[in-house]
């Protein structure tokens, strides 16, 4: 009996459906001889259903065991339902750390992300700035600065 470490991944929603309906692809690697099995199917949720029926193919078929699985932290596979199974089949499941992970050391920051086009407002020049005067105009986020540590911000008052 072969004792089997996967690499499991979903790709999807897909811009365009197959001929069946499904819009996601649900992808497991084997890690040593780098086989890979694919399973089209319609929903995230389904995904378990996928991994619990190649589990049951590789038994039978190829009387191999998956000792370890590897994945993201998908939602797809950091659930309840994926936890119980990996547990009582004995499969030891690993999560992936990110590149920026592996190279830091630490998780990324991102308190500083804001939502593209949603209001904020950008603080007017003082100098141009009488008493009475707003002291802030009501602009959309943009996105980042390419060239330096600054928004970019549609200015909704200058236009």
């Amino acid at each position: 009996m072969t004792r089997k470490e996967m690499i499991a991944d979903l790709m999807g929603p897909m811009q365009v459906k197959n001929l069946g309906g499904k819009r996601y692809v649900f992808v497991v690697v084997d890690d040593f001889s780098k086989f890979t099995w694919m399973n089209f199917i319609k929903e995230k949720s389904h995904t378990f259903n996928g991994l619990k029926d190649l589990c049951r193919h590789l038994e039978r078929e190829k009387e191999g065991v998956i000792v370890r699985i590897r994945s993201d932290h998908g939602k797809e596979f950091e659930n309840a339902k994926f936890s119980d199974f990996c547990s009582s089949e004995g499969i030891s499941h690993e999560f992936s750390s990110t590149l920026y992970e592996l190279w830091k050391g630490r998780k990324p920051i991102v308190k500083y992300f804001h939502v593209f086009g949603s209001k904020c407002y950008i603080l007017a020049n003082r100098e141009q700035r009488r008493k009475m005067d707003p002291k802030s105009d009501e602009g959309r986020f943009l996105g980042y600065s390419t060239n330096s540590r600054a928004y970019r911000v549609f200015n909704s008052r200058t236009k």
